[in-house]
């Protein structure tokens, strides 16, 4: 046997070792990622295994926690214009640093993309949920 069919017949049996290995913990990764909530992914293993009744309850726990995702547009320029129509000021700290960010009738919205402190981008929604509070 030359050097190189040693290297080769090494690599062969080295790669079935690895892969009965893997073989032997996947399916316990695929139950952990499940309990993670990581549904594609022990979907995936589980087909691969062949294990597919595991797969199917994974897609019935994956349909079963879809959360419903609503857009809501929200224009912080007509915020801003009730803010100066109700003569209104008020400070937002930012949650990085604390500094205070003056809202009033002249505040653009560009000046409340970002702390003027620290450069932290602020949060729309946080920033809409306090300026509602300003104009409730």
């Amino acid at each position: 046997m030359t050097d190189n069919e040693v290297l080769v017949d090494h690599k062969e049996q080295c790669c079935i070792a690895c892969g009965n290995a893997v073989r032997a913990i996947a399916p316990q990764l695929a139950k952990n990622l499940e309990i993670a909530e990581r549904f594609d992914d022990a979907i995936l293993i589980f087909d691969e295994l062949g294990m597919y009744e595991d797969a199917g309850r994974a897609r019935r726990k994956a349909k079963s926690n879809v959360q419903e995702i609503r857009h809501t547009t929200v224009d912080l320029n007509t915020m801003l214009t009730q803010v100066k129509a109700g003569g209104l000021v008020s400070v937002y700290k930012c949650p990085n640093c604390g500094g205070s960010i003056k809202i009033s009738g002249t505040t653009s919205v560009d000046r409340l993309s970002k702390c003027e402190y620290c450069g932290t981008v602020l949060k729309t929604d946080d920033l809409v949920d306090f300026m509602r509070g300003i104009l409730s």
